[in-house]
């Protein structure tokens, strides 16, 4: 790392150990968690597990791991398929992951500049040493949103050949660039192209930064702090047996070794996890709850394409007429999908444990399956109400459920959300077109803090317009 400016030589080992401080910290007064403990709707879960199955076996997959979870529903982890002969798929299996290690490692990127350790507008000269066809100009944004016209590394010639010549080789994040780069799409700045050198670069800037491998800094920063303990930053890290087989064209490739392809992919694309730890870290992390708000609003920050947007190691995209945030991932013999629905706050994650596969697909019938059928509401419409009405929720105060009981005299697309005293949004109970009826819906705020809440009820249709009403509630613990 010659070309390191020598001020920051001399304060690698005081950047460690001011890391380590602040990690401490935040481990012994923050008290972060996602609760599990409400019951997943039982109706909505077998319709889950009835699309699951009916798409593994449409497109012929060997295996799914999937999951969604619902703020104020629970959790629902589904399975479908096979590991391998004879083994069946379970939701504690682990999965690569692939491309959506590049979410993780733009937040460690994120956290990292909020420790005041790097900026994300510095220049890769800062951190890196020169290499053929890399502007050290570039800045780790342009890095972190695709901006770079970097060329993408395995797009070259003879990359899979090299990497699959020997199993058990590791490649450092020097050769794989010293190698297999050719001169940039574009100058910086003046395009997009999804570039995995981006994110390979991005590793080498930790580790520069800081001083320790990528996988402490993650294990520090994000994996134990959010209590991921299912994820790992593979060829760094042990990932554990329970590994699904991947597989490629049909043949069951796990009795390779997978250290080159691993070891080629790094922070672009090596962690492993499973698909329950995933979607709990979208809740965490669009939550809210992994950084502050302005590193959230500069990761989704997008950058518009031709048919999606691309934010900080994010993808804005527009799914049955829905925008949701997410990103796909392959490496070989996996696939994966995750999504954040921005008006449910639900998320879900599909892993596929072969190549070629689409888990899109998946994701796309999944999110649709759960849009189309109404959660936690129980409705009834025999006794057609007169009048839309709003019921004073009931116990009230409450500890830790309540019940909000509401009537449709019409039919109309139909919000119920929550919100705090301060105005800000907690949770969208219902989400959705309904028909006239009597409707009751639980909410159980075990994971929210005493004090006042507002709940609003909006009903809109081309015959009535727009139908508001508000009430208020306590809860009280």
């Amino acid at each position: 790392m010659g070309n390191i400016v020598s001020n920051h030589k001399q304060t690698k080992k005081t950047t460690k150990m001011y890391i380590t401080i602040v990690v401490s910290f935040l481990l012994l007064f923050s008290t972060i968690s996602f609760s599990n403990a409400q019951a997943f709707d039982s109706t909505l879960a077998v319709k889950l597990q009835r699309t699951l199955d009916s798409v593994r076996t449409t497109q012929n997959y060997k295996g799914i791991s999937a999951s969604v979870i619902i703020p104020g529903q629970g959790t629902w982890l589904g399975v479908s398929g096979v590991s391998h002969s004879n083994v069946n798929i379970t939701t504690g299996m682990y999965l690569g992951i692939g491309s959506n290690t590049k979410t993780i490692t733009s937040v460690l990127v994120l956290k990292l500049a909020e420790l005041n350790i790097l900026n994300i507008d510095d220049s890769l000269h800062r951190w890196i040493p020169r290499f053929q066809y890399v502007d050290s100009s570039i800045s780790i944004r342009q890095l972190l949103n695709h901006t770079s016209g970097l060329f993408d590394y395995p797009s070259k010639p003879g990359y899979m050949d090299s990497i699959l010549a020997n199993h058990n080789r590791v490649w450092t994040p020097e050769e794989l660039l010293i190698k297999f780069l050719s001169p940039p799409y574009f100058p910086k700045g003046q395009g997009f192209y999804y570039s995995n050198t981006n994110y390979l670069i991005l590793g080498m800037i930790v580790k520069a930064a800081t001083n320790s491998q990528v996988s402490v800094m993650l294990r520090q920063l994000i994996f134990n702090p959010f209590n991921l303990n299912n994820t790992y930053f593979a060829v760094e890290e042990a990932v554990p047996d329970t590994i699904v087989h991947p597989w490629v064209s049909g043949i069951d490739i796990s009795g390779r070794p997978y250290t080159s392809q691993l070891s080629g992919a790094w922070t672009a694309g090596a962690i492993y996890s499973t698909s329950e730890n995933m979607s709990r870290w979208y809740q965490l992390l669009f939550g809210g709850q992994v950084f502050s708000q302005s590193s959230l609003s500069q990761m989704l920050t997008f950058t518009p394409q031709s048919s999606y947007a691309y934010g900080l190691g994010i993808i804005k995209y527009l799914i049955s007429g829905r925008i949701l945030w997410g990103h796909s991932g392959s490496i070989r013999g996996y696939a994966s999908h995750m999504l954040y629905d921005t008006a449910m706050k639900m998320s879900i994650t599909v892993l596929v444990n072969q190549l070629p596969g689409n888990p899109v697909v998946v994701s796309t019938a999944l999110l649709n399956t759960v849009i189309n059928n109404p959660v936690g509401i129980k409705g009834s419409y025999e006794n057609i109400p007169k009048y839309f009405y709003l019921y004073q929720n009931y116990p009230n105060p409450f500890n830790p459920g309540t019940t909000i009981k509401f009537g449709l005299n019409n039919s109309g697309f139909t919000t119920l959300k929550l919100y705090d005293v301060l105005g800000k949004e907690v949770v969208t109970l219902v989400n959705e077109q309904l028909k006239p009826g009597t409707y009751e819906v639980e909410w159980n705020a075990s994971k929210y803090p005493s004090g006042v809440y507002f709940y609003r009820l909006v009903v809109s249709s081309s015959k009535v317009g727009s139908n508001i009403l508000t009430g208020r509630m306590a809860l009280i613990k």
